[in-house]
């Protein structure tokens, strides 16, 4: 499942949704949270979405194993 600020979207409103993003001054970054079971391709998926439109920066939200 894909989420933008914790609510839940589909890749065509998240693509909107970074669009939008990446035309604010200052640019805020794009900060990917996925637990274990995430695909790899999903999260490619959201970094190429990311960079079409123009986002430049993108961190990854990590928790610790005791979810600290």
């Amino acid at each position: 499942d894909l989420y933008w600020n914790d609510e839940p979207v589909t890749e065509a409103i998240l693509q909107a949704q970074l669009r939008v993003a990446a035309q604010k001054n200052p640019q805020p970054e794009l900060q990917i949270r996925a637990d274990k079971t995430t695909e790899y391709q999903k999260i490619a998926t959201v970094m190429a979405d990311a960079k079409n439109a123009g986002m430049v920066k993108i961190g990854f939200l990590t928790t610790s194993p005791t979810g600290d």
